[in-house]
């Protein structure tokens, strides 16, 4: 039926799901207002034989952008789990990854480390230790980074290019720490754009994933450019 919409949802424990939502696309229906991009809910589901039925269920934590930015990173982190993540395929360390970021405001800070923390996550990450291609231990300054394999001390830059000791070290922190200390942390639009880039390369690099969310992020910067 016409008011009828398959949705696709994320859980913790089953994956991604498609589930079919009757009667969603009507003006006063419930559930099509629960069922927006990002909502955080509970859902009852029947077991249906082409798709699984969603029958009821509750909001727990409603998305609200503020601006067009918010609406463009949130845009963003959805695609990538589409892309990623494997229908009823369980990754409930992704799950909690995303869970992280409702206790926060949107911004492309959080929106790298979403980015890089899930590649290593799905086994996609760089080596950040010692160079990757002599082992050698990388220097206070004029290191580089190949996104097919990692981090370059000076002597092997000519196999990548140059990056800033800023952003090795906010690509190693975002492994380590949680979004909470990524959120707090100080850093200069400079470095916040090189990072933007060098994982947005990895991805083009290493998964050939062509994200449509990244023309949308970009006319939405040009706005405010």
């Amino acid at each position: 039926m016409e008011a009828d919409r398959l949705v696709t949802v994320f859980t913790r424990d089953l994956g991604k799901l498609k589930l079919l939502a009757k009667g969603s696309r009507k003006p006063l229906s419930k559930m099509g207002g629960i069922l927006q991009t990002f909502n955080l809910v509970h859902l009852l589901v029947h077991r249906g034989r082409t798709f699984d039925i969603i029958t009821g269920g509750n909001l727990i934590e409603a998305f609200k952008p503020k601006n067009l930015e918010d609406v463009s990173e949130i845009f963003t982190i959805a695609e990538l789990i589409d892309k990623f993540i494997a229908e009823e395929d369980p990754h409930p360390e992704v799950y909690d990854l995303v869970k992280e970021l409702y206790d926060f405001e949107p911004n492309e800070v959080l929106l790298n480390y979403f980015k890089f923390k899930l590649l290593d996550l799905v086994g996609l990450g760089p080596e950040l230790g010692n160079c990757v291609n002599c082992s050698n231990k990388l220097e206070q300054d004029g290191n580089g980074f190949s996104p097919m394999q990692g981090v370059l001390c000076p002597k092997c830059l000519h196999l990548g290019f140059p990056v800033k000791n800023e952003t090795i070290k906010f690509l190693r922190l975002t492994l380590n720490k949680d979004a909470d200390f990524i959120f707090r942390l100080k850093m200069d639009d400079e470095a916040i754009e090189e990072i933007g880039k060098i994982i947005n390369i990895i991805l083009a690099e290493k998964t050939h994933v062509k994200l449509n969310s990244n023309k949308f992020v970009q006319e939405v910067k040009s706005l405010h450019s």
